[in-house]
């Protein structure tokens, strides 16, 4: 019989990268819809992530989902309630930050399963510090490809996870 924690994390994984791939076509987008579909997908990514870690309560994996999902949720409303706020840049690094911290937690009870989760974490960590030190300054449309890539790697890994 297939456990909950399999079909959840399978779940959270296809959510993700059906997502991601949203992310990945902002590139098109002028930045005032770049915002607006970050935010949600972002949003919708991270209600979904928090809807399934609640049926995972008792789960090694329940609080690093849980987290992440409400990271994403937050960093999502935040973007949909101020567009055109400039804030991309900081919500995305701090989400990036929140993400690679839950990857890691999650790979450090995944052992020895877990070298897709800290591929996942070091990616978003690395993301988060580009984006501190400013090497996205002026590429601003890239953030929207950088969230999509980044959560495509974070659903697969979920994904094969499941």
């Amino acid at each position: 019989m297939e456990r909950p924690q399999t079909r959840a994390l399978a779940q959270a994984g296809w959510l993700w990268v059906v997502l991601g791939g949203v992310a990945l076509a902002t590139i098109v987008l002028p930045v005032g819809w770049l915002e607006l579909v970050v935010g949600g997908v972002l949003a919708l990514g991270g209600a979904g992530q928090v809807f399934l870690a609640s049926r995972l309560r008792g789960e090694a994996v329940f609080l690093p989902l849980l987290v992440g999902g409400l990271g994403a949720l937050v960093a999502g409303g935040v973007l949909l309630a101020r567009p055109l706020g400039g804030v991309l840049p900081l919500v995305l690094m701090i989400l990036f930050a929140l993400q690679a911290g839950c990857a890691f937690w999650l790979a450090a009870g995944e052992r020895p399963h877990g070298w897709g989760l800290l591929t996942s974490a070091m990616l978003s960590l690395l993301l988060a510090l580009a984006i501190f030190g400013e090497w996205f300054c002026g590429a601003y449309p890239w953030l929207g490809v950088a969230l999509g890539l980044e959560r495509i790697v974070a659903g697969a890994t979920l994904r094969g996870l499941g």
